[in-house]
């Protein structure tokens, strides 16, 4: 998704709002349903990383099998929970309900001690 100046003046929240209506609006005369979006990523892969992104990975596989907090609050609600990797360090394509989208294998801040 491409942000421009224009939209400067709206939350990051009011911007995204935008940018998922954009793409369904030749889509007809369908609602839109609600869902959880899982944006998932880990940051600063290259500074303090004890567990090299295994605690993400397992959260992640948790959620795809329906089983985490979030997948309760889904279900309370009646919504789909879509995942999507943006950025785990972890491979996550052995993990099954995940959209892969990754940009980079962690974010890599540019901690140097």
């Amino acid at each position: 998704m491409k942000f421009d100046r224009k939209e400067s003046h709206k939350s990051g929240r009011d911007v995204m709002q935008d940018k998922v209506f954009s793409l369904y609006k030749n889509r007809g005369q369908e609602p839109l349903r609600k869902a959880l979006v899982v944006f998932c990523g880990d940051t600063a892969v290259d500074g303090v990383n004890k567990t090299q992104g295994r605690l993400s990975f397992n959260e992640v596989a948790v959620i795809s099998q329906g089983y985490g907090p979030v997948n309760a609050a889904a279900r309370r609600i009646n919504a789909p929970v879509y995942l999507i990797d943006i950025g785990l360090q972890k491979d996550t394509t052995a993990i099954s309900g995940i959209l892969h989208q990754k940009v980079i294998h962690g974010t890599h801040h540019g901690y140097h001690e």
